[in-house]
């Protein structure tokens, strides 16, 4: 009994996924064609065959279609809870939770591209899109600080969480710069690089930098 009804919530969030898929690529293909004016919300909901009533369980506006910002989603929810009860590290289970994210907002080369395409026609979503990032990771960092047992305005928090995702925009931004494809697990390994990479930089002393550079 508790497997079916596992497997019908997940078909249910497949479905749901789905359909917020095709309202977001949709959404920004016509903005790119006509602008966000170009198109109500109501000829949005009769080209993807669903209510009015269901876009707004998705979106809270026609520009939040164009962004990709959910409503609410289940299955993030359920991501930020897996965050919480992780045994990882903390920086490895920053990166856990960006790869889950990537896999079910299915982030890829198409997407992006959409996303840039719709941009350029209405570049003032920008700004939106900025203050939806500085959101997520205020959230994230009072999960980390409640994950951790700090103070709810530790530094650590938000200086972890700065952290992955500044170079989690880097490596994507790299990749889809240059027309590569960027599977999830690929970008939580080439994240996970840099933010070696960063650490060793961080921690080399002057020292050990000077004689590496010595001729």
């Amino acid at each position: 009994m508790h497997q079916s009804a596992t497997r019908a919530t997940g078909l249910r969030e497949r479905r749901t996924a789905r359909t917020a898929r095709r309202l977001i690529s949709t959404a920004r293909a016509w903005t790119a064609e006509r602008g966000l004016a170009g198109f109500t919300v109501e000829e949005l909901c009769a080209e993807v065959e669903v209510s009015r009533r269901t876009f707004f369980n998705y979106f809270a506006k026609k520009e939040h279609a164009v962004l990709g910002i959910r409503t609410h989603d289940t299955e993030l929810d359920r991501v930020a809870q897996e965050f919480l009860h992780s045994t990882e590290p903390l920086v490895t289970a920053l990166i856990t939770l960006s790869r889950r994210r990537w896999e079910i907002l299915g982030h890829g080369f198409e997407d992006h591209a959409e996303l840039m395409n719709a941009l350029r026609q209405e570049p003032q979503l920008h700004a939106q899109m900025v203050e939806f990032a500085a959101r997520i990771e205020h959230a994230d960092a009072e999960l980390v600080a409640e994950r951790e047992g700090w103070a709810a305005d530790d530094t650590r928090a938000i200086t972890a969480v700065t952290l992955v995702a500044t170079f989690g925009r880097a490596v994507a931004t790299e990749q889809f710069a240059a027309g590569r494809p960027l599977s999830p697990t690929h970008f939580a390994e080439r994240l996970s690089e840099r933010l070696q990479q960063a650490a060793a930089m961080l921690t080399s002393t002057p020292e050990t930098t000077t004689e590496r550079n010595r001729p």
